[in-house]
């Protein structure tokens, strides 16, 4: 191993999906450490005699994927005004118990490249863009007509990472104060409806930035054609920035590309983070040596032991 002599003679991975399994391997000592638990499960670690919790804001963002081949979602001011509703403060703080932070652009915060100029929470604001745009509900059924259909998406997510579905609904109900009608679906896996394109938005999350560098999401979501591109979104301009991204060693320059193609997506209102996942690790209190990575990447080395 090359990072030294290992304390450890080994380690054990079990692979454990259903979130309340998670936890009940940790608390009844299957585990030893459990990763990415979730903020619903960690006031059942707070005895520090048994547990200690550890957690970094990471890379992980709470993506919104929006499907381009609607003809709803093809008009900008719906899109914008959908990203107006969504009130990312009070998801991370009240709805995800504090357990992710809410994102001002694409990328993390936290990151050089992070940060941007985006859409702050304004149901008012985004009520006067699709009023402006004449997207009016003509027949005050409550529902905002564009082409004298009713405004109804589905909003597809999965059942995996708890803060999800909670999310979706939140996004449904503040939806409504907006006149734009949109009905959740939650799967166990959405990887059939990435495969098809059966939705109409998309909430998945997302390591971004897995080696803290902005152009691995670019590459496979930004570009057009990309491999997780699952929306269909296309804009040459972010397609040559992304071009420039690719060929340039600089790291300065790297870091204002990144901003620039985060900006441009969101003046186009092309992709919505809501935000980015804390990540928690949860070890019993005998483990030692072991710190959170943000990466998500990176778990064990040659320092992590048992205390005797």
């Amino acid at each position: 191993y090359w990072g030294g002599e290992p304390k450890l003679d080994g380690a054990v991975i079990n692979i454990i999906g259903d979130t309340s399994t998670l936890a009940m391997a940790q608390q009844n000592g299957e585990s030893d450490i459990s990763v990415s638990m979730p903020a619903t499960s960690l006031e059942l670690f707070n005895d520090t005699s048994l547990y200690n919790v550890d957690g970094v804001a990471g890379s992980r963002g709470q993506v919104i994927f929006i499907n381009f081949n609607n003809k709803f979602l093809q008009n900008y001011s719906i899109r914008k005004a959908i990203s107006m509703s969504i009130d990312k403060q009070n998801y991370a703080d009240i709805i995800n118990k504090g357990a992710s932070v809410p994102a001002t652009g694409l990328y993390p915060d936290f990151m050089a490249f992070g940060g941007a100029d985006g859409y702050e929470f304004d149901i008012d604001g985004a009520n006067n863009i699709l009023d402006s745009a004449g997207i009016l509900d003509n027949n005050g059924d409550g529902i905002r007509e564009l082409d004298g259909e009713n405004i109804s998406l589905r909003l597809v997510t999965y059942s995996t990472k708890a803060e999800l579905a909670n999310f979706c609904n939140e996004l449904a109900s503040s939806a409504k104060n907006i006149g734009i009608d949109i009905s959740v679906e939650i799967y166990e896996t959405v990887a059939e409806q990435q495969k098809t394109g059966d939705f109409d938005l998309m909430m998945i999350s997302f390591t971004m930035v897995p080696t803290g560098d902005p152009q691995y999401f670019a590459d496979i979501a930004f570009r057009t054609g990309g491999s997780s591109n699952y929306g269909g979104y296309s804009n040459q301009e972010v397609d040559e920035l992304i071009e420039r991204l690719d060929s340039e060693f600089d790291d300065e320059k790297r870091i204002e590309l990144a901003k620039e193609i985060q900006q441009k997506i969101i003046d186009d209102a092309g992709y919505i983070v809501v935000g980015h996942s804390k990540y928690y690790y949860v070890m019993s209190s005998g483990l030692k040596g072991l710190h959170t990575n943000p990466s998500e990447y990176y778990l064990l080395d040659a320092n992590v032991y048992f205390e005797s």
